[in-house]
């Protein structure tokens, strides 16, 4: 069994979007990405990112 690949910090998200972190707070703020606290920092899936941008693709 393969382990599913670990979620993405907020700057490999930033870096990854061409944004900065302060932009992907606030989407993780207004829940366009979802995402997860652990440690008390924001962690967000590939898959969620993934759907991200298909979804502002299609706007």
């Amino acid at each position: 069994m393969t382990l599913p690949p670990p979620p993405l910090t907020v700057r490999e998200v930033a870096d990854y979007l061409g944004v900065s972190e302060d932009v992907v707070r606030y989407l993780l703020r207004n829940r366009s990405i979802s995402g997860f606290k652990a440690g008390g920092q924001w962690r967000i899936s590939r898959e969620s990112l993934a759907e991200y941008v298909v979804r502002s693709m299609t706007r």
